[in-house]
């Protein structure tokens, strides 16, 4: 991911960042830049889903990770609970994402990956996120 300067037009390598807000049910986001020939710099930020190109440049830099649970822990109403207030699916689509999980499991990036976790150990069920 490169990018120019929004004051000269050098070209600038952003810094991108997520982290997972267990206390605020959510994930943030950052793009930082600075521009090593006229020192401007920039940071935009926000929460929740990161832009596409964002998206891209943190599964680049980080990879993905997967989220398992045991099966024994993880109940219907635990898991869907988890997966509609983190991701906002339908029910469909968490009974589905459940079945993966309890199968499978999840992949995504890791902050939203922990912020599920977070949320699962919270409703009792036993998960682990790994590489």
């Amino acid at each position: 991911m490169t990018d120019a300067c929004a004051t000269c037009g050098a070209p600038v390598r952003p810094v991108v960042s997520e982290r997972a807000e267990p206390r605020l049910n959510r994930t943030a986001w950052a793009v930082e830049t600075r521009c090593g020939a006229c020192g401007a710099a920039e940071v935009v930020d926000g929460w929740g889903e990161p832009p596409e190109d964002v998206r891209a440049a943190l599964v680049a830099r980080d990879g993905l990770t997967r989220l398992t649970v045991d099966p024994a822990t993880a109940t219907k109403l635990r898991t869907v609970q988890a997966l509609r207030h983190v991701a906002a699916t339908s029910i469909p689509e968490a009974l589905a994402r459940h079945e993966e999980l309890i199968t499978t499991g999840l992949t995504g990036r890791p902050a939203p990956m922990e912020l599920l976790a977070d949320l699962l150990r919270d409703a009792g069920v036993a998960v682990v996120v790994r590489p």
